[in-house]
């Protein structure tokens, strides 16, 4: 008998229903038999929430993680966003100063060409 070699072990089960079934019958009958096994209510019950409790845990400690974790990431962006600003307006005032220079200097030189006209026409 000649085995075919799948790179992927599900690719074991995709290509085999049968073995695909006899899995998912274990893994029913594995549950179904955990959670008729004869205890006792209150065992069972105590049993129950300690887990539910462990993934109440689990769950606020992850939510406290993302929680901090956007924190940070929004304190970043506002650092970000803050040092753009202020960089857009240093260069929006250096082009101011640079702009009222140019006008000074086309006013004074337009000054200048009044002036030598109207040396011109005396």
């Amino acid at each position: 008998m000649v085995f075919k070699t799948s790179k992927y072990p599900q690719d074991y089960i995709s290509e085999n229903p049968y073995l695909a079934g006899l899995v998912t019958g274990v893994v029913t009958g594995i549950a179904i038999g955990l959670l008729i096994a004869p205890r006792s209510e209150k065992k069972l019950r105590k049993t129950l929430e300690g887990k539910a409790s462990d993934k109440k845990d689990k769950l606020k400690h992850h939510w406290d993680k993302t929680q901090e974790k956007a924190g940070e990431v929004l304190d970043n962006a506002k650092t970000q966003a803050d040092k753009l600003a202020h960089k857009a307006q240093d260069k929006i005032d250096d082009y101011t100063d640079t702009v009222e220079k140019k006008a000074e200097q086309i006013a004074d030189e337009t000054k200048s060409g009044f002036d030598k006209l109207k040396d011109v026409f005396r």
